[in-house]
Parts: structure tokens; C-alpha cells; sequence
């Protein structure tokens, strides 16, 4: 352990430097050229989900706050029906962008936990179609987040788990850690399959003062079994994350897991 927390002292000091950087670039403004994107690609969710999607529409620009454009978004569907599995939150109508909201918007969609009984999955595509002032997507040969892909998926098992889960790790190595609590996120990907935003249940975060480290989580539609196989350790490096664990019929769920550093723990996930 000291071996690591040595490399903690020198990583915490380099990502204080690169975080002082990037905060000053808070809004994504670039040098040259203007352009719109979403901030993100991709949101995933389950078609019985309620929980408001957000996704945001950023306008860079170099000239500053005299800048403006607007930008127009075309909506795709597939198997997904506006009314049954979602709505928008409000209108989606042309999107401007200016000093008086950051060069920023935001459109929320509400799914409505409608059609859970259909075997696929509803996908809903946002693509800007088209721009005032500037290009579409950030800068680069692929034009990237020109697009944003909502996927609700349909999964039929008799338990999930999904949302946000406070977590409370026990029966640690080190002993010293014994205790650590974190919050975490939890998305299904698909049929059986779930992301954890944190698999050390507040290790990394509490007791090494480093960030959370995401896993997959394979787990049974029909029963309650979880595993978690072979996950890349992404904060400390050339290791990876094991274990396994259960849903329990209350709604909460545990996972046993070790990395090959020697720490592990028994992580006690419970719904907000």
C-alpha cells in the first residue's frame, strides 16, 4: 500500500495542474473556428426508467461574448414512439446560443416507462442538423458529437438495479479502510449487463484521496447472480478489478472484489 500512496502523492499533484488547466476552459472554448456539439455522445437508460435525460448543446466560438448562433436539431426514432416512451420536456424548437445562457442549452427528455413489454429497445437519435454560424460537431476528421443517441433498453429480468445507490464497504484489505461509503451510479448497457461508477464501494475515493473507479457487471436475468470479471484498474494502472456478489429481493445488492494490488472488500450497494 505505501508503494501506491506514493503514486497517489505525485498523480494527485499532476491532476491538480491538469484540472486548474481544463477549469479555465470550463465552456469548451477553442481557439479557432466555431463550432456546435453535444457534450456527450451517448446516454443509456431502461425503457421502465422516469429519471429525466439531459443532454447539452454547446456553441464555441474564439470571438468571445460578442458571438451568436443557432442551430437546428433533428429528431430520429427507432421503435421508440413520442408519447409512449418519452417526451420532451419542452418544445424542441431552434436552439440559440448567445451571453445570456453561456452559449449553452439543454433539452431534457422525461421517459415515460412505457412499452416495457416490447422485446427492443427504443433508441432516440439527436443529430444537429444544421448551424447559423460554424460547423457541426467538434473539430476533427470524424466530427465527432454531431449526434446523440438515447437507448432505453428493454430487459425482462426479475431483478435490476439501476440509478443512484449509496454504498457502504466493510471485511477491507487494508483493515485501515474498513467502512468507506461512496454514492455511485448504476446503468444497464444492455440484458444483463450493468456499469458501476465506483467498484472499490469508496476505497479509492475515502481511503487512498483518488478518483472512483468504473467496472462492468455482469449479472443473470433470471436470478439474482453478479459478476465482475477481469476490470481494467484505470486510476492506478496494470491491474484489474474481480468479483462477485448478489441482488437481493429488497433492492440492494453486494459484490465481493479484490484486485491483484491485494485490496478488496465487501461493498453493501442500497437504492437513494
Amino acid at each position: 500500500m505505501k508503494f501506491k500512496l506514493n503514486i497517489l502523492i505525485l498523480s494527485l499533484l499532476s491532476f491538480a495542474l491538469v484540472f486548474t488547466s481544463c477549469g479555465d476552459a470550463e465552456d469548451f472554448m477553442f481557439d479557432e473556428g466555431e463550432f456546435v456539439y453535444f457534450n456527450r455522445e451517448v446516454t443509456n437508460t431502461v425503457k421502465t426508467s422516469t429519471d429525466p435525460i439531459s443532454v447539452d448543446v454547446i456553441f464555441s466560438s474564439p470571438q468571445g461574448q460578442s458571438a451568436s448562433a443557432t442551430a437546428e436539431i433533428e429528431v430520429t426514432l427507432e421503435n421508440a414512439e413520442e408519447g409512449v416512451d418519452f417526451e420532451f420536456a419542452t418544445p424542441l424548437e431552434t436552439l440559440t446560443f448567445d451571453t445570456s445562457n453561456a452559449f449553452r442549452n439543454t433539452i431534457v427528455i422525461n421517459p415515460l416507462g412505457g412499452g416495457a413489454i416490447d422485446p427492443d429497445d427504443a433508441i432516440i437519435t439527436l443529430s444537429i442538423s444544421s448551424v447559423s454560424n460554424g460547423s457541426i460537431g467538434l473539430p476533427g476528421p470524424d466530427r465527432n458529437n454531431a449526434t446523440h443517441t438515447i437507448t432505453m433498453a428493454s430487459i425482462d429480468c426479475d431483478y435490476l438495479i439501476s440509478g443512484t445507490y449509496d454504498v457502504v464497504t466493510t471485511m477491507t484489505d487494508p483493515a485501515g479502510c474498513e467502512g468507506v461509503t461512496n454514492v455511485v451510479q448504476v446503468t444497464i448497457l444492455g440484458e444483463g449487463l450493468f456499469e458501476i461508477t465506483d467498484i472499490t464501494g469508496g476505497m479509492y475515493a475515502n481511503c487512498y484521496g483518488s478518483a472512483d473507479n468504473p467496472a462492468q457487471i455482469n449479472g443473470q436475468c433470471d436470478g439474482p447472480g453478479l459478476s465482475v470479471v477481469s476490470q481494467p484498474d484505470v486510476v492506478y494502472g496494470d491491474d484489474e478489478f474481480n468479483g462477485s456478489g448478489q441482488i437481493n429481493p429488497n433492492g440492494t445488492f453486494q459484490i465481493e472484489w479484490s484486485n491483484g494490488f491485494g485490496d478488496s472488500g465487501l461493498s453493501i450497494y442500497t437504492p437513494r
